[in-house]
């Protein structure tokens, strides 16, 4: 399983997340440590190579946005 690390306010900020939303992203972060693919993401390639976004749709809008080392 590959290793998450949050850095800045990122875990405080997601833990800000409505409980639907936050279990959800908890979801697709396992999913990505796991090596799969988050079922709703794009490419965040104005951030930098390797940067995606994981598109959250419970109880409002949310993003979480990570770095997938090669």
């Amino acid at each position: 399983m590959k290793p998450l690390k949050f850095t800045g306010s990122s875990l405080d900020n997601l833990r800000e997340f409505p409980e639907k939303a936050k279990r959800e992203a908890g979801y697709q972060l396992s999913q990505v440590q796991l090596g799969f693919e988050p079922s709703d993401w794009k490419p965040m390639s104005i951030i930098g190579s390797g940067v995606r976004e994981i598109r959250i749709h419970h109880d409002g809008e949310f993003r979480v946005i990570y770095y997938q080392a090669a």
